[in-house]
């Protein structure tokens, strides 16, 4: 079992901050009556790994655990040569982990990266993907990328690039910007990546630039002008970003009310990104090193000519946080900007994930027993409890507005990642608490620490430390 002080270390804090439980338990769903023959209802999957170009390969020492009500294991489905993974199941709901293994041996053990599903409706889950940084069979290639601007009398004060693998260094000048050893890769099968270029001159004046065939040009002007967009929020920061295929391009934020974010048009762009957010440190919380609250809403749009009213949203923290009480239940179904919770916790090892572990579950429901974890056979349980420095955890809650349940956030996340379809117009709410540990011996210090309420005190964090995209 996984009673290791890593996940105790989750359990203390996050139930310091939550504040009290309800002793009341909730009762599983998809259990049969006494008598009743179980109905097949097998569950198949296709697990696979994404390397750093795209390309798709199976993942075939990957596995799926089928989990009890107390989160012990029920069974455990390890994935065939073509990475197809079916689960012998009877129920109507059941409670799964998805496990990979990393690709680099961290502290000598492959690390883990495992997302479990609260109450997963018995359908089939399509193809599940764990994206690598692995570039080994990818075709690279390094280029100088030199963008002009349209007036060589412009200085730029700020500049990204967009799309690449690695970059080696950027020098700016009058009317120019010099991007040095851009590294840039793709299937052996597939094209080269698209680049794009957003270069910001002042406050209201800012250029973009694409790349669409970095292999044979590598030398552009930024030809296309930003657009200041309109938006109404009290939120202290706001952020632009266009999607082209499945990369994040243009993007741009402000940290002052009197600042404007830019949008850009080009035929490639597939969707518009227009989000406003908070962050800020909460302060004084025991045992913590760090913490901080982010909150962000967006609106996801093809139509970028239209004010922007963006409201961020409120989650109940102490609510969640009954998450992780033991034998308990939560609820945040008062929150109605959200469809679904998420629990997160990575333990580190020398500044590189050793178990990366997402959770996601209903807005109510029973809580986790995250002693009753057993990840033994992919990760030795002294592994974690020796060689981890440091551990993040975050405690969030997600929504959209063009879903109304749980289970159909589930079945929808399902068809998108078989279609790639995405509403037209749409709107995104996020929020988050995470906390980063640097000791693991939590057990001495949990009256200590459950007896702490949330603290009142925050500040604001610089957004250009934390980056949304």
């Amino acid at each position: 079992m996984f009673k290791g002080s890593v996940l105790l270390g989750v359990g203390i804090l996050l139930t310091g901050c939550g504040g009290g439980s309800d002793s009341s338990s909730t009762p599983s769903s998809g259990s049969t009556g006494g008598g009743t023959t179980p109905v097949a209802k097998n569950v198949s999957a296709v697990l696979e790994y994404v390397n750093a170009c795209g390309m798709s390969i199976p993942a075939t020492d990957a596995a799926v655990i089928v989990h009890n009500n107390d989160m012990s294991n029920k069974d455990v489905f390890f994935a065939d040569q073509s990475g197809n993974v079916t689960i012998e199941n009877s129920q109507d709901t059941l409670t799964l982990s998805v496990v990979f293994r990393g690709q680099s041996e961290v502290a000598g053990v492959k690390p883990v990266h495992m997302k479990t599903y609260i109450d997963h409706p018995a359908i089939e889950l399509g193809t599940l993907k764990h994206f690598t940084k692995d570039a080994s069979t990818c075709e690279c290639q390094t280029t100088n990328v030199i963008v002009n601007l349209p007036d060589s009398s412009l200085f730029p004060s700020s500049s990204s690039l967009r799309n690449y693998k690695s970059i080696g260094g950027k020098s700016s000048d009058f009317g120019r910007i010099a991007f040095s050893d851009v590294e840039y890769c793709k299937d052996q099968d597939g094209q080269w990546p698209v680049l794009t270029a957003f270069v910001k001159v002042t406050d209201d004046e800012t250029y973009g630039a694409v790349l669409d065939n970095i292999s044979a040009v590598s030398e552009v002007d930024a030809n296309l002008t930003g657009q200041a967009l309109s938006v109404n929020t009290r939120a202290p920061f706001k952020q632009y970003s266009a999607r082209i295929g499945n990369a994040q391009h243009f993007s741009n934020s402000v940290y002052s009310s009197q600042e404007s974010i830019h949008s850009f048009n080009s035929t490639l762009i597939e969707q518009h990104y227009v989000s406003a957010y908070s962050i800020q440190n909460l302060d004084n919380i025991p045992e913590a090193e760090d913490a901080f609250e982010l909150s962000i809403v967006e609106k996801r749009t093809q139509d970028v000519n239209q004010t922007f009213d963006l409201t961020l949203p409120t989650l109940d923290y102490p609510a969640l946080g009954e998450i992780l009480e033991e034998s308990g239940s939560y609820s945040i179904a008062h929150n109605r900007d959200f469809d679904f919770v998420f629990l997160a916790v990575e333990a580190i090892h020398d500044d590189k994930p050793l178990l990366d572990w997402q959770v996601v579950a209903p807005l109510s429901g029973r809580s986790i027993s995250i002693d009753n974890i057993d990840i033994e056979q992919f990760i030795p349980e002294a592994s974690l409890d020796q060689s981890v420095d440091s551990v993040l955890i975050t405690l969030a809650a997600e929504g959209y507005d063009y879903i109304s349940s749980y289970d159909e956030f589930l079945r929808t996340d399902i068809a998108q990642r078989n279609s790639q379809a995405e509403p037209e117009e749409s709107m995104y709410y996020f929020s988050q608490r995470s906390f980063v540990m640097s000791e693991l011996g939590f057990s001495t210090k949990a009256a200590k620490v459950i007896s702490t309420d949330m603290p009142q005190a925050k500040s604001t964090i610089s957004a250009k430390a934390l980056p949304i995209r």
